[in-house]
């Protein structure tokens, strides 16, 4: 059975270019609507996107979780009667930075767009991350979290797990884009393509699936890891003390996500034992967080001269002098 009234439409594209995400349930709702959806509405307003979420299963699915309903958002876009000419998938604990650049520029309008989470980053050797975040975890929670976990596990082996041919990358399911004419009904193939009893299918979601899929594929493209930033990550690698919960300050944090903001696109607040800082959003300063965004993103547009002035030391003396040494 099809659902045709429970896309929220909160903005129209200008050029059929859409941001769309799930928010299956009221507790999923509210806090995209509390946490994520203000940077939303300043992005898409910036670039002119449309923005639309998926409030219930556009299908009836089974067993299959509701993760899988992100397949058919084209699907529930079309059916609204809306222009969509590209879509990018968002989960709904993804933030932006509401001044960074048009996704919908970043590839070729014919790619579907997709961000590895084992190859090009910043951090640098994906496993030495991911044993330091299993390592946090193990001491923040007395010995809890196990040092030898699934987390680790290579993408090869994940796929052969699921049966599947054994891709050397792994994307993160919670951001795609693609296009609608080239792309909408391959996504609906998938999603018909499994049975909701398989014990995968039902309880261990579509993103195995995807990245199959994905990358069976001639015409997709990798995007930087700047559009898909992972919050775990970043916090295992750049600010482990957040591990402790008494360092969890509402200004330290407010920090660190601005921080992480400035040299990010897109930041998804994944990871079960990080995603509590998403919702710190909102007990920070969003006034002043918002500010000090907007003017990185102006000095970016300065042409600077980068004239040479001497060196330049901070006001406080004592520090002169021991530089000065």
């Amino acid at each position: 059975m099809v659902n045709k009234k429970k896309l929220r439409v909160y903005r129209e594209s200008v050029d059929g270019n859409y941001i769309a995400t799930l928010t299956i349930g009221k507790e999923y709702l509210d806090r995209w609507e509390k946490y994520s959806l203000p940077f939303w509405r300043i992005y898409c307003n910036e670039h002119g996107l449309g923005l639309v979420a998926l409030e219930e299963p556009f299908f009836d699915h089974g067993k299959k979780r509701n993760d899988w309903q992100k397949l058919l958002v084209g699907h529930a876009i079309k059916h609204q009667g809306l222009y969509a000419e590209r879509v990018c998938f968002v989960d709904y604990d993804i933030v932006p930075n509401p001044f960074a650049l048009n996704i919908f520029n970043e590839l070729e309008k014919t790619k579907i767009g997709f961000v590895s989470q084992r190859n090009g980053l910043p951090q640098g050797n994906v496993d030495d991350l991911l044993r330091n975040i299993a390592l946090h975890r193990h001491n923040s929670s007395c010995g809890k979290y196990p040092l030898d976990s699934y987390i680790t596990r290579s993408p090869e082996d994940i796929f052969s797990d699921y049966g599947l041919f054994r891709h050397k990358d792994y994307g993160c399911g919670g951001l795609f884009v693609f296009n609608m004419e080239l792309h909408n009904d391959y996504f609906i193939e998938v999603f018909n393509k499994y049975d909701c009893n398989s014990l995968f299918v039902a309880n261990a979601g579509e993103e195995v699936y995807l990245n199959h899929h994905i990358q069976s594929r001639d015409d997709f493209e990798w995007l930087p890891y700047q559009w898909h930033t992972q919050w775990w990550y970043e916090m295992g690698c750049y600010y482990p003390w957040l591990y402790n919960e008494c360092n969890r300050k509402s200004e330290i944090i407010q920090e660190a996500i601005l921080a992480t903001l400035l040299r990010s696109n897109f930041i998804h607040f994944v990871g079960s034992w990080e995603k509590w800082a998403w919702l710190y959003l909102a007990h920070i300063n969003y006034s002043e967080l918002i500010i000090k965004l907007k003017e990185f993103r102006d000095y970016q547009r300065i042409k600077l001269k980068s004239p040479s002035i001497g060196l330049i030391f901070p006001d406080n003396p004592i520090e002169n002098k021991i530089i000065s040494k």
